[in-house]
């Protein structure tokens, strides 16, 4: 037997935290968008600029991109949080209700 023990009530209440981890990555994700866009090709046409350019600018779409996922990842592990803590709580009834079914 395990001492596995789990509180489906707080997990749930951290659901609200995950969100809010979601919604600051978002929020940086669009300022970070903002700045990039405000200084646009700001690195110059000579040789330097240009090797900088062709390194860097292929990146950034996906750079973007991880950013919005990792958003996405916070509110589905709140999402997830959750449903462990149903799966548990609906676990633990179905649980009790089999041992009043135990013929004593």
């Amino acid at each position: 037997m395990t001492n596995f023990r789990a509180d489906p009530d707080t997990l749930r209440a951290n659901r609200s935290g995950f969100a809010d981890v979601a919604d600051r990555i978002a929020a940086a994700a669009a300022n970070l968008r903002r700045v990039l866009d405000a200084e646009g090709e700001c690195w110059g046409s000579d040789q330097i600029g240009q090797s900088f350019a062709k390194n860097y600018t292929p990146g950034v779409p996906k750079a973007l991109d991880g950013v919005d996922k990792l958003g996405t990842t916070m509110n589905n592990l709140g999402d997830r949080v959750v449903a462990v803590a149903d799966a548990l709580q609906n676990r633990d009834q179905a649980n009790a209700g089999d041992l009043g079914q135990v013929p004593r």
